[in-house]
């Protein structure tokens, strides 16, 4: 906008170099749209699909129409999320021992995968898209018997942050670990988990790792 006023004089006892309304917006569409292409200003707070928004294509350096529903395609598409379990196999570990946790599925009711971006094999999510991710992790008893339970989440194979120890006698337990990631595009996270027993519970509903991308770094 200050281009577009470099030369204009603020003056509004001079006759004819008034800035008023109708002449910055006709700055405005000479500059940047193009000539009488919008006549009407009029805010619309209920868009549809199928209205259109105006965007500038820097490959054709031209401005272009995008149908409001393809954009709203695109922009979920580059948000990434996932949701990933055991499929309801419990998991062996060493007793009071920090063991990544091996979550095997992606998919069902239970488990998503957007954009193909965890890794079944390594248990691991790598984003592909920066920003920062909302993740949730969760590791659980199946025995009833441990008295200790712990979860962390780790970034790029290091300590990123631990969640809450839990510290019972005599009943099932688990541990739950809700944080903010900053990530790049190929930095990775791994789910972690502590137990007094051996083995880490393999039901959905206690043990489970996702992530959801929030906004830009």
């Amino acid at each position: 906008m200050a281009d577009l006023l470099k030369g204009i004089t603020f003056d509004a006892s001079a006759s004819g170099k008034q800035v008023t309304a109708a002449r910055l917006n006709s700055l405005v569409d000479a500059a940047i749209i193009q000539p009488g292409s919008i006549t009407d200003r009029t805010e619309k707070t209920s868009p549809v699909d199928e209205d259109y928004l105006r965007i500038y294509d820097t490959a054709g350096s031209a401005l272009k129409k995008v149908l409001l529903s393809n954009l709203k395609t695109y922009m979920v598409g580059v948000r990434p999320t996932f949701g990933a379990h055991r499929n309801g196999t419990n998991q062996t570990v060493t007793a009071q021992t920090w063991t990544k946790i091996l979550f095997t599925t992606d998919s069902g009711d239970s488990g998503w995968d957007s954009n193909s971006v965890f890794d079944t094999t390594l248990a691991r999510f790598t984003p592909g898209v920066a920003g920062y991710y909302a993740v949730d992790l969760a590791v659980g008893d199946p025995t009833g018997a441990a008295t200790r339970m712990a979860s962390a989440v780790y970034k790029n194979g290091a300590l990123f942050r631990r969640g809450n120890y839990l510290n019972q006698s005599g009943n099932a337990v688990g541990a739950v670990t809700s944080i903010l990631v900053p990530l790049n595009t190929t930095d990775y996270i791994e789910g972690y988990g502590l137990s007094s027993q051996t083995s880490i519970a393999g039901a959905i509903t206690e043990t489970y790792f996702s992530a959801v991308w929030v906004r830009p770094l």
